[in-house]
């Protein structure tokens, strides 16, 4: 499986470089106009691109197949989908009673002690990370 996801990056490793090369040939050489190198030079930024668009592209591939960093990612992104501070931290309750994941569980947990802590909840948001310190 490694093998099958480094290839994207090795091809455009091999392109970045093939660019680079003729970049660096053409400033030796010469240019017939300021046109040319500047084609080149967006053709450049174009596949430097494209390079990170594959990284992402990997590093979220890579996420998805880890049940607890897929987990934490949309814990984290659940925040976004809530109108108020309070309907979050109800939301992260439900869920930590319906999860079995651990990981989520601890996550949730710290999740739910920043919250707390910025809805002026501290008994709630101390209980919550005396939890996460003496339960694993």
């Amino acid at each position: 499986m490694e093998r099958i996801v480094r290839k994207p990056w090795m091809i455009v490793t091999v392109i970045a470089l093939v660019l680079a090369f003729g970049y660096f040939v053409g400033a030796k050489a010469g240019f017939e106009d300021d046109d040319q190198r500047w084609e080149l030079r967006q053709e450049f930024a174009h596949i430097g691109m494209f390079r990170g668009m594959i990284g992402l592209i990997l590093d979220v591939t890579e996420m998805a197949a880890d049940e607890d960093a897929a987990a934490t990612a949309a814990i984290y992104g659940l925040e976004d989908h809530c109108e108020s501070l309070e309907e979050y931290v109800e939301l992260l309750e439900d869920i930590l009673d319906d999860t079995d994941n651990p990981v989520a569980q601890r996550v949730i947990r710290m999740q739910l002690a920043d919250k707390y802590g910025g809805l002026d909840n501290h008994e709630e948001s101390r209980e919550q990370l005396i939890h996460i310190i003496t339960e694993d």
